[in-house]
């Protein structure tokens, strides 16, 4: 992960060092909270500070393929796909900004050939949206 001045020079720079990744999976867009706290994650939920340094990771059950998105508590929400049935939803989760899990929501018993890959959206309300790939489905949380 960089970080860049404005004149495009790397101001600071955090190697997230995960061995376990492959370059084919690193399609997951990262957020960021209110306080500059960057997060992205791949099988495991990084939370980098405004000026580079780790504040904390969480190892998660699964991988990431699909965008984070972060509301205006700094909680961050993530599909987690499959390990074992990678573009299939396991669950989705609500993580708060020192690296805790606030709930978790199993997805894939109920919905095993949905896949993730679209942008989730909150709304006004904080209703969470997760549109799914190929299915054509569309969850609602509330």
């Amino acid at each position: 992960m960089f970080c860049l001045k404005p004149d495009g020079g790397i101001k600071w720079a955090y190697s997230h060092n995960n061995p376990q990744m492959d370059i084919a999976y690193l399609y997951a867009e990262g957020t960021i909270d209110k306080y500059g706290n960057s997060y992205f994650a791949f099988d495991t939920l990084y939370s980098v500070s405004y000026d580079g340094k780790l504040n904390w990771k969480l190892a998660l059950d699964g991988y990431v393929y699909t965008p984070l998105i972060c509301d205006a508590e700094n909680v961050i929400y993530v599909s987690v796909l499959d390990k074992n049935a990678f573009y299939s939803i396991k669950e989705i989760v609500a993580i708060n900004n020192k690296g805790e899990y606030l709930w978790r929501l199993p997805i894939s018993n109920n919905y095993p050939e949905d896949v993730g890959g679209l942008s989730p959206a909150i709304d006004e309300t904080n209703r969470l949206y997760i549109p799914t790939w190929e299915q054509q489905r569309f969850f609602v949380i509330k």
